[in-house]
């Protein structure tokens, strides 16, 4: 074996300009393949960490209490105590980035019957920045209730006697809350006597992926709720993402393919220039396992140069053109160890045929020759 690399390692650097050219080849591909995977990776790995960031809640609701009921703020005057909340947070510990309590209830307002929510400023997670701003007398309206109201900024209601000041108007976001009166929760259970008490808690799991495992020890150990769970927004992600990655697979099979060619390309033409001295070799007793060996691992060197030299222009590539998002990914050695993996493979096996052929020819032609 010491033998076999000493030639191999003697033939390399004495043929560099056949050793340089094959390396470029396979490094050209590897460098493409190696690109493409990163940045698709850092990508993902970055939509997946603001998904988990912007995902929807987990509502935790009274039994019995429907996603129908919770959408026309009808919750058939059933509460839990906020000692719930407490219970499902010290549960949960750092699994969830966020979890907050609410009041729904509705009341007659100008005649009309009216949805309030009431919200702990302090925290309340919500695309709705003025909830967090909410104090006293304050309330903020949807945008749809405003307007048949009609009501805005600065105008004061009345409400069972109490003064209710429109502190913001919300933007419109298609859903029930355009028709809602938010104020602090403290406030609304004042007005409505309900102290102590809810009947929503917004869960958000830290990563989406653990909302059925949440979902689970929540429902085990919190008695008399019901658990509504939010559509994934991951779904139509997750199913391009599979697309791609078949398309991604696809192209790395093209690419090992062409290192493979390449290699073999490049091997016969070695082995076609190097006949003379292979038959020196059988001559002196060189066995067919060593001669393959001496002319299939100059081929499988190759391959680990051109993995080496083309993952480390991917990188340098892929930083340049997103260097937050993919220096994680880039520095990651199990992708290069994935990448060498599937370029010396191949290397190896378009070398394989050549070897053999060379290996167990009739070597006393060449000679005389």
């Amino acid at each position: 074996m010491n033998t076999a690399v000493w030639m191999t390692w003697r033939e390399l650097t004495a043929r560099k300009g056949w050793t340089l050219a094959g390396v470029l080849a396979v490094a050209s591909a590897v460098a493409l393949c190696s690109t493409l995977e990163i940045l698709s990776r850092s990508r993902e790995e970055a939509v997946a960490a603001r998904t988990d960031q912007m995902g929807p809640p987990l509502k935790v609701v009274p039994a019995g209490i429907t996603s129908r009921d919770l959408a026309r703020f009808d919750m058939k005057d059933r509460y839990f105590s906020t000692k719930t909340l407490l219970q499902i947070q010290d549960d949960l510990g750092s699994d969830v980035r966020a979890i907050e309590g609410r009041l729904f209830v509705r009341g007659f307002m100008n005649g009309r019957l009216v949805p309030f929510v009431g919200v702990d400023p302090s925290r309340v997670s919500s695309p709705f920045a003025a909830l967090g701003g909410l104090e006293g007398e304050d309330v903020a309206l949807g945008s749809v209730l405003a307007s048949d109201l009609p009501a805005g900024p600065g105008d004061i209601l009345s409400f069972k006697g109490s003064r209710l000041r429109v502190a913001a108007v919300l933007p419109s976001n298609g859903g029930p809350e355009d028709l809602a009166v938010f104020t602090t929760l403290e406030r609304l259970q004042s007005l409505f006597e309900r102290q102590g008490m809810l009947n929503v808690i917004r869960v958000f799991p830290r990563q989406l992926d653990k909302l059925g495992a949440i979902e689970a020890r929540i429902g085990a150990r919190v008695d008399n709720v019901s658990l509504i769970a939010p559509r994934d927004p991951r779904g139509a992600d997750h199913e391009i993402g599979v697309v791609l990655a078949g398309h991604r697979w696809a192209l790395y099979a093209a690419s090992a393919a062409v290192v493979a060619l390449c290699i073999l390309i490049w091997s016969y033409l070695r082995a076609l220039a190097g006949r003379l001295e292979i038959a020196s070799i059988a001559a002196m007793g060189g066995s067919a396992i060593f001669l393959i060996t001496v002319l299939a691992m100059p081929a499988t060197l190759l391959g680990l140069f051109g993995a080496l030299i083309g993952y480390l222009a991917a990188v340098a590539i892929a930083l340049s053109v997103d260097f937050g998002s993919a220096a994680p990914v880039a520095f990651s050695g199990s992708l290069f160890l994935t990448i060498a993996l599937f370029t010396i493979g191949p290397a190896f096996v378009g070398s394989l045929p050549i070897a053999v052929r060379f290996a167990v020819r009739e070597h006393v032609g060449t000679l005389q020759e």
